[in-house]
């Protein structure tokens, strides 16, 4: 199996999450060599046990992003904000816990 990706205007959505993800599978590195621009990343868990963890670059970068589904409702999301920042996001499934109807939001700046 591999992710679900779908991108929308400036909204990116990866669900069915079960592969490793980094943002040249979506956008082309040779057009953004400096990465994407990112307003917010959300994750919506499917359960309390789901986490999502988002690096930079690749699997041994910096942490962009952290969330798990601890809460006292088993469904919560988490968003973060980044402003339009050009990053470089690496999604680790091996790092992570995701159910089946779990699922990440990008919401990208104008211009990616």
């Amino acid at each position: 199996m591999a992710n679900t990706i779908s991108l929308d205007g400036n909204v990116l959505q990866i669900s069915a999450i079960d592969t490793d993800w980094t943002w040249s599978d979506t956008f082309p590195a040779y057009k953004y060599p400096n990465g994407i621009k990112i307003e917010s990343i959300r994750f919506d868990t499917a359960a309390s046990t789901d986490v999502c963890i988002i690096k930079q670059v690749d699997g041994t970068g910096e942490r962009l992003f952290k969330a798990s589904g601890h809460t006292v409702e088993a469904v919560d999301e988490k968003i973060q904000y980044f402003n339009g920042v050009r990053l470089k996001p690496f999604l680790d499934v091996g790092d992570g816990v995701y159910n089946a109807a779990a699922s990440v939001t990008i919401i990208l700046s104008g211009g990616i």
